[in-house]
């Protein structure tokens, strides 16, 4: 009796943990508002190379191979972000571009928005003071 409940929980136990690996992301929350997709951060620190190197293959399964996607990266939880995940980035934001999508950025902190002005990476990305301002602006 006891060997068959173990064996039921531990049953639903991984098939929860399936169900749930196979719908979420682990570094980003994805919402979509209209024809854009709203991706936050999940990680305060952006700087763990495993995480960095999912960050970049979850960023590029959103869709961005389809025509004039727009994708707002709302940084508001982010404190830290490394080099290495810029470059994430900067691979997602030329897909992005070259199928006629945009990129907007959205609510960093100082520390993340000098490190963008910094290596000049402000002028290849937009930046925005808000999560909607981003929106408009993609709009455009």
């Amino acid at each position: 009796m006891a060997e068959q409940r173990f064996y039921r929980l531990a049953r639903t136990h991984l098939t929860n943990r399936l169900v749930n690996s196979m719908s979420k992301y682990e570094c980003i929350k994805l919402e979509t508002r209209g024809n854009t997709k709203i991706v936050k951060f999940v990680d305060e620190r952006v700087m763990d190379p495993e995480r960095i190197e999912l960050l970049g293959k979850e960023l590029l399964s959103l869709g961005i191979e389809e025509e004039n996607t727009r994708v707002v990266l709302d940084f508001s939880h982010v404190r830290f972000f490394s080099s290495a995940a810029i470059n994430k980035l900067i691979v997602m934001e030329k897909r992005l571009r070259a199928r006629g999508g945009k990129v907007g950025l959205c609510q960093m902190n100082n520390a993340v928005r000098d490190l963008f002005g910094f290596t000049q990476l402000d002028i290849i990305f937009r930046i925005h003071e808000s999560e909607q301002d981003a929106i408009d602006a993609l709009q455009e």
